[in-house]
């Protein structure tokens, strides 16, 4: 296996708590020249949604993705 192709599936993640916006946010770096942030916000008893974004090819194309999910409890 080619060196670099070990690098390319790396990845990383980090994740951080943030109780007083009932809030998660998440960073991933991967080694294929991508990285994605999402944030998770709880409505209450009602449910959560998350917002996320993704850079992949950075250096290059730089393509980007992004997305809103709504969970409802109903």
């Amino acid at each position: 296996m080619n060196p670099s192709d070990l690098w390319r599936k790396l990845s990383t993640a980090y994740e951080v708590q943030l109780p007083e916006q009932n809030s998660t946010l998440k960073l991933r770096l991967s080694g294929n020249w991508s990285a994605a942030v999402s944030l998770k916000h709880k409505i209450g008893s009602y449910g959560s949604y998350i917002w996320g974004a993704e850079v992949a090819e950075i250096g290059s194309k730089n393509n980007v993705r992004f997305g809103v999910q709504v969970d409802l409890n109903l």
